[in-house]
């Protein structure tokens, strides 16, 4: 049995780059560095004056971390050809692709929480801050992936038998061109509605914030709908790729944690007469 084609791309690292200030970087990893650091931004401009700098940069570091290592450990998981081939060097091969994002999710949320305990940073203000962090890092990905190849739709027999916005002429990860479904656009469009509807409420009703979980299930609904559509390149479990079924294993965990969430809201309101104090 062969190789998944991941495996083979990802074990021979992609040559295109990008160059800043005589400085040159993966074109994933430029990317990817720059949506991280969009989100540790917004995530320290909103919690800018109720803690300390460095808590808030420790708490950002700390999802950072996890989400790298959640990410590469689910794709050593699904494809371990990735490493047998290209050596132990390849585990640490991260910036030029070969995450997985539902364990960057896992991970990236684990990180998150272990250092806001530590350095004492209240994961009832840093939760609902963390919305868009997702969809944003998501774009990021997607917008690289685009360049790249990789998270390609299916081949197509022809374009003529879709909409226009459907399907496009584009590369595979190995730069065969064929019609496909235009994955990488939907995942963009995707990533840039949720984004753009968290600041709409954030702007209008900012004391009345949809839990991220809820934002955070949509994506993952979004992200079936767009990975029934892709290239299979993951394992298949039963009839459908492995990445479907862990989007909808995610999408129930986060609309089981909204409601869990929700729950105890309103066993707070019930003993206390009160809604509860809303986070920052």
């Amino acid at each position: 049995m062969g190789k998944p084609l991941e495996a083979d791309y990802l074990s021979k690292p992609p040559a295109m780059t990008v160059s800043f200030l005589g400085m040159s970087s993966p074109l994933f990893a430029a990317y990817l560095w720059g949506a991280l650091a969009c989100a540790l931004g917004l995530f320290w401009w909103r919690l800018r004056g109720h803690y300390r700098l460095l808590a808030v940069l420790d708490v950002g570091l700390g999802g950072l971390v996890g989400g790298l290592v959640g990410a590469r450990l689910e794709i050593l998981a699904l494809q371990p050809a990735i490493f047998r081939d290209g050596g132990f060097s390849a585990l640490w091969r991260v910036m030029h692709g070969g995450l997985g994002w539902h364990g960057a999710f896992v991970g990236g949320l684990l990180g998150l929480w272990l250092v806001a305990r530590w350095r004492k940073v209240a994961w009832a203000d840093a939760l609902p801050i963390l919305a868009p962090a997702l969809p944003i890092i998501a774009w990021a990905t997607w917008a690289a992936c685009g360049a790249l190849g990789c998270a390609s739709g299916q081949a197509l027999t022809t374009l003529a038998e879709h909409p226009a916005w459907q399907v496009s002429e584009s590369p595979d990860l190995f730069g065969i061109v064929a019609p496909r479904y235009a994955t990488q656009r939907f995942g963009q469009a995707l990533s840039l509605l949720l984004v753009s509807g968290i600041g709409l409420q954030w702007a209008l009703r900012p004391h009345h914030r949809t839990p991220s979980w809820v934002w955070w299930s949509l994506f993952c609904v979004g992200m079936l709908a767009i990975d029934a559509l892709r290239a299979v390149g993951s394992p298949l479990w039963g009839n459908l790729p492995a990445n479907v079924w862990l989007d909808a294993l995610l999408a129930l965990g986060c609309l089981s944690a909204a409601l869990w969430e929700n729950q105890i809201k309103s066993h707070l309101t019930d003993a206390t007469g009160a809604a509860p104090t809303q986070p920052l």
